[in-house]
């Protein structure tokens, strides 16, 4: 486990995730331009067909598509298949990097790292919600220079003043 534990800690979590957000963004802009790009007869041979009938679409039937619209070409297709594989490659590593997040924050303060790692993969969100919240119990401040100290400390790490 300590060669896990170093590799976790060593890990810079807010720049990959800056990284990650600013990937994800662009992914998702460049997929759908590439969708719509690709959709483009189908979305006209609908769009068309719903003037034509003179019929608001949420009135039509599931059939109308299929009759009025065709199939997506093999490519679109494709292109649709692989981008839901990202999709789910990506919020795999979205949730292994919540998860390694909350074991570096629970090390850095002396809490139990492993166990928040299991929950931040079992639970994600709700385990950063619940480590959180345990933070908030278990952390006050220093009277002294008003660094976040840990309700147990008997000095503060930042000033050195002693702890109530």
């Amino acid at each position: 486990m300590k060669d896990y534990r170093s590799e976790i800690m060593a890990l810079d979590s807010r720049r990959l995730a800056k990284q990650f957000i600013f990937l994800s963004a662009c992914v998702m802009i460049l997929g759908g331009c590439v969708l719509a790009a690709l959709y483009w007869p189908q979305i006209q041979a609908a769009a068309q067909y719903v003037q034509q009938a003179g019929i608001h679409p949420y009135l039509l039937d599931d059939d109308w598509l299929e009759a009025a619209v065709g199939t997506p070409s093999l490519l679109a297709q494709a292109v649709t298949a692989g981008l839901a594989v990202i999709a789910c490659a990506w919020l795999g590593a979205y949730w292994l990097l919540v998860a390694a997040g909350l074991y570096q924050a629970a090390e850095r303060r002396a809490m139990n790292g492993p166990l928040w790692l299991a929950l931040g993969l079992l639970g994600n969100l709700a385990a950063v919600a619940l480590f959180a919240l345990v933070c908030a119990q278990t952390r006050t401040a220093c009277p002294a220079c008003g660094a976040s100290v840990g309700t147990k400390d008997g000095f503060c790490g930042r000033c050195g003043a002693k702890q109530a």
